[in-house]
């Protein structure tokens, strides 16, 4: 009797992945297609791969849409570019820079596998959680308030000033100054308000609840998208993922994700340069997709000279840049900016090239590859952290939701550009927690 062997599922799903790929790749060759469709293709192959319905899986769907995205954006008619000339080659290169990365990303989820956590359950003492969480919130809003004094900030409402990254010419020469104890404020302020929130959901009082919003007021005063963004939907996780309504929760971000590409499909047909308020909207909504844009831009003007990990190093280089020359010459925002002529007085923050596009400038598809793999093991290992957190209610999920954005989104999405807020706001974080820990209580062992 003969035995017919068959593929297992494993060594089948990867076969036919390979297939398909290499089937598009040689109709994109052959017939000269688009290269985006042989780039889409592979993507959603691979996402295929290793689709497991986890909160890493989808980072990793979102990421992969929004480069897609964002390169369309760019190249389709009706899209714009700030590449003076060769847009199309430029932005194409872009987009090769960030389909290698998303894929060893994908590649490194998929080889590691997600590890079991046995840690203790935490039990905190409220009361010391709450002081110090109130010290928080009102040292961020006095701080945020003595900023919004000095700048002038009601009369730039009043007058149709304010500016987000205001410069000297709006608030003098303390502008770095204001800038920068702006932002620490704010990295107190993202971790303070949702903590707030968090704990007036269990406790109803309402000294909680006025903090909160407070704390609230202050951080949207400042406009920073990334660091707000973070704390909101932080927030709204820790209760979709431990908490009530979590379908009707996931039906709602779902349901915002996808308003978010109609919108920006809509809005790709606004002419950006024409005057008026539609097309000044247009222009702020579709910069949240600008990554593919502005790297486009930094490589059409670079000189291909190497950085050799400087930005790295200066983005966790302990003395600021007034006083560091190395910091001021190699922190990112300062060289996206240097790189395509704009002014360090220009309000900006600089122009987002995202993790992989720095990792390219410093060391070439090698380091996109060796950090995209890396990446993807770390989205992983993190979710491993989920499963564990989400027994314990919102207030612990919190902490690991925050990591998730904090940690992954807005370094992926701007490079080492945040990464200090983002460690200066986790590490208050983990003081909080660890201080209002039980006396003898530990993680595990």
């Amino acid at each position: 009797m003969t035995t017919t062997c068959y593929p297992s599922d494993s060594l089948l799903k990867p076969a036919i992945g390979f297939s398909l790929v290499l089937l598009v790749w040689l109709c994109v060759t052959t017939f000269q297609l688009p290269f985006v469709v042989f780039g889409i293709t592979l993507l959603a192959v691979l996402i295929l791969q290793v689709a497991d319905n986890s909160l890493g899986s989808w980072f990793l769907i979102l990421a992969s849409l929004h480069a897609v995205w964002s390169y369309l954006s760019v190249s389709m008619p009706g899209g714009s570019s700030s590449t003076a000339n060769n847009a199309s080659f430029f932005a194409l290169e872009a987009f090769q820079v960030y389909l290698v990365g998303i894929t060893a990303m994908l590649v490194g989820y998929g080889l590691s596998s997600k590890p079991r956590i046995f840690w203790h359950a935490i039990a905190l003492d409220y009361k010391r959680f709450d002081r110090w969480t109130l010290t928080l919130a009102i040292i961020g809003s006095l701080l945020m308030a003595y900023v919004l004094t000095e700048i002038g900030f009601v009369q730039m409402l009043l007058t149709g000033t304010f500016s987000r990254y205001f410069g000297e010419e709006q608030v003098g020469v303390n502008y770095s100054l204001y800038q920068s104890l702006l932002r620490r404020a704010l990295a107190i302020l993202v971790i303070a308000c949702p903590l707030l929130f968090l704990r007036w959901q269990q406790t109803r009082s309402k000294m909680l609840l006025l903090s909160a919003v407070i704390s609230l007021l202050f951080m949207l005063s400042t406009v920073r998208r990334g660091p707000i963004f973070t704390a909101l939907v932080s927030l709204v996780l820790s209760n979709a993922v431990a908490g009530k309504h979590r379908r009707l929760i996931a039906i709602a971000l779902i349901s915002f994700v996808a308003a978010f590409f109609i919108l920006q499909a809509v809005l790709i047909t606004v002419d950006t340069n024409s005057d008026g308020a539609l097309a000044s909207t247009a222009y702020v909504l579709r910069s949240a997709t600008s990554e593919v844009n502005d790297l486009a831009w930094v490589l059409s003007e670079w000189d291909r000279h190497w950085y050799m990990g400087a930005t790295w190093l200066a983005a966790i280089w302990p003395l600021p840049a007034t006083v560091s020359s190395f910091k001021n010459t190699y922190v990112l925002t300062l060289v996206t900016k240097d790189m395509v002529g704009l002014s360090r007085e220009f309000e900006s923050g600089g122009l987002r090239i995202s993790m992989f596009g720095e990792a390219y400038l410093n060391f070439g598809y090698a380091a996109v590859v060796g950090l995209g793999l890396l990446f993807g093991l770390l989205v992983r290992k993190v979710n491993g952290l989920v499963d564990w957190a989400k027994s314990q209610g919102p207030l612990i999920l919190f902490p690991i939701m925050f990591l998730y954005l904090a940690g992954l989104y807005q370094f992926y999405l701007s490079g080492t550009g945040t990464l200090m807020d983002s460690l200066s706001s986790f590490l208050l974080l983990a003081i909080i927690y660890r201080i209002s820990m039980h006396k003898g209580q530990r993680f595990y062992g």
